[in-house]
């Protein structure tokens, strides 16, 4: 039998600079404020603590060089399709009762951003995400070996492991997820 090898890649943010010569190549020849686009687009994603990723940004500068005058008005709206990509809502595995479907893992980070604003602690000790992974799923009855939510929502990079703590990769994430769980409870 043969062993598949992996490797893993990492997508760094861009940076302001990055992001500038990016918007040149893009926009070479035309009459655009390149300057001006970069500073809309960090101040942007600042904003709503996005990530910088090549293809976020190459995303809203294509957008912008076709519109110039594009604001994107519901912001809430750009993460919550972030999410739904990153947490696959589209997949045909969903329809099976076996699986964990997208609600459920919303559920799931909904719970956990509620109990980290309850806390006033927005991170959890490797030991304590452990632990309320376990209580989640006491109280669901769900079998964590079947929903693996303590493994997938790591290798989705929802949640990051950073110095021993355990914290939603962005800042925009866990107000999404906490404002999901205000709208249902």
């Amino acid at each position: 039998t043969e062993t598949a090898k992996s490797l893993n890649v990492y997508i760094e943010d861009f940076t302001k600079n990055q992001i500038r010569r990016y918007s040149k190549s893009l926009l070479a020849g035309t009459s655009y404020n390149v300057d001006e686009l970069c500073t809309r687009t960090v101040s942007l994603f600042n904003e709503m603590s996005l990530p910088k990723t090549p293809f976020a940004v190459s995303l809203f500068i294509s957008i912008c060089s076709i519109n110039s005058d594009f604001e994107p008005t519901n912001k809430a709206k750009i993460v919550e399709k972030l999410i739904e990509i990153l947490l696959e809502k589209l997949s045909p595995n969903d329809i099976y009762l076996k699986t964990y479907g997208f609600d459920s893992k919303c559920s799931f980070l909904a719970c956990m951003a509620y109990d980290m604003y309850n806390k006033n602690q927005y991170y959890y000790t490797i030991n304590d995400f452990h632990d309320f992974v376990v209580n989640y799923h006491k109280e669901k009855m769900f079998p964590l070996s079947d929903t693996k939510f303590n493994e997938l929502f790591f290798e989705k990079n929802v949640l990051i492991e950073k110095n021993g703590k355990v914290m939603f990769r962005f800042k925009c994430f866990i107000n999404y997820f906490l404002a999901l769980y205000f709208s249902k409870n």
